[in-house]
Parts: structure tokens; sequence; C-alpha cells
């Protein structure tokens, strides 16, 4: 049986709008919500909860830089680098 950080992970991967998050964090790097919820044109609200999900399933991770918290891509296990590089084909 898979475990659980697995699945979190897939769930997480199966929603278009957290995909364009992840490949515009791919393509861009650290980016504050509103920079992310601007590229990916949805709503400051529904973004930082796609963003909690990839936060939970240790997709993303957030640092706070003075008042502003930017969002980068995980360092990634082998197994998740290659499932995230084959999701953003």
């Amino acid at each position: 049986m898979a475990n659980q950080s697995s699945v979190r992970a897939l769930r997480a991967l199966a929603n278009a709008k957290r995909l364009d998050l992840l490949f515009t964090l791919r393509r861009s790097g650290a980016r504050t919500l509103t920079d992310l919820a601007s590229s990916i044109r949805l709503s400051i609200k529904s973004t930082q909860k796609h963003l909690t999900l990839l936060l939970a399933a240790g997709l993303v991770e957030s640092e706070r830089r003075g008042r502003y918290v930017y969002y980068h891509l995980s360092p990634a296990d082998n197994w998740r680098e290659k499932l995230i590089a084959l999701a953003l084909r």
C-alpha cells in the first residue's frame, strides 16, 4: 500500500491549477502569494487554498522575508522530482 506522503502528493497533483502553480514556481523561482495568484489568474483566497494543499503534500515550501511570504518548490526526493517533471510535461 502507498504511504500517506505519496498519496498526498498525488492528490495535490490531480488539479490543473495546482499544476499551474508548480509550473510557475519551477519556471520563475520563489514568488509571493499575490504574484502567484496573478500569474495563474485566480483569486488570492483560491490560490492560498491550493498552496496550503501543496505545502501539506511537501511539494512546496514557504519562507518569510520581511513582511512577505515567498513560496518555492521543495527540494525533492528522486521519486518526487520525477513525478513533478512527468506531470509538468
